[in-house]
């Protein structure tokens, strides 16, 4: 498919709240990664099969700010503040990325990211010249010492490859559906709002790279912060 520009999008809270809302029963009706990605494509040009729905899994206001507040832990604030809308790239509401054989199929743009690696990890990536500088270096509570590096993406390396959408409910779609089909361990623990148990099993299945406890502050607190926000977002 295409790469498309690196162009940063601001979409408001509420509107992400509506468009998670309105693709949920789609998402809990998709059985397979082929699905979803069939689906998702049609959703890009604003058509989605009728009977991928299941008109029983409306999500609660629980689930819904859950999975907000991970959004906004893989995406920009657009103002500093929690609540007052969000910047994503090409509607990638949670960092998804899109590898080099999937850049054949799908839409995909690259851009700069971060990663938390170990150090002898981050030793060897800057060692190959790729570009990467180190932006920060931490130790958790085992005395182990982590590095966050960040990767330019007009260096076009395959870490900086994310998968691009169409619109809104495109990116929601795929969000969901993802964690519905690949990430399936964690789909129960959103859909009934358990904040730590949902990034324990995330982590667990290598949705990111930072630390679990710092990844599990930052979603709980903002979890929290949209649980006082959603009626006024």
């Amino acid at each position: 498919m295409a790469e498309l520009p690196d162009q940063t999008i601001v979409v408001s809270d509420s509107d992400l709240r509506d468009a998670l809302k309105l693709v949920w029963p789609i998402a809990s009706a998709i059985a397979t990664m082929e699905q979803l990605e069939t689906i998702t494509l049609a959703a890009g040009t604003g058509m989605v099969p009728a009977e991928v729905n299941d008109p029983n899994a409306n999500p609660s206001k629980n689930a819904l700010c859950l999975a907000l507040a991970h959004s906004s832990v893989e995406t920009a604030s657009a103002t500093g503040k929690i609540g007052q809308g969000r910047k994503m790239v090409w509607y990638n509401l949670a960092g998804l990325k899109c590898s080099k054989a999937d850049q054949q199929k799908y839409d995909f743009v690259y851009t700069n990211t971060t990663e938390w690696v170990s150090e002898a990890d981050a030793t060897a990536i800057l060692r190959r010249g790729t570009g990467a500088t180190v932006v920060q270096r931490a130790t958790d509570a085992s005395g182990k010492v982590n590095v966050q590096l960040l990767f330019k993406g007009a260096n076009k390396s395959e870490v900086c490859s994310f998968r691009a959408f169409r619109n809104l409910p495109a990116g929601c779609l795929y969000y969901l559906g993802r964690l519905r089909t690949f990430y399936k361990s964690a789909w129960p623990f959103l859909t009934n709002a358990s904040p730590d148990a949902y990034v324990h099993a995330l982590k667990n299945m290598g949705y990111f790279t930072a630390g679990e406890s710092t990844y599990k502050h930052l979603v709980s607190v903002n979890y929290r912060t949209y649980l006082a926000k959603y009626d006024t977002l």
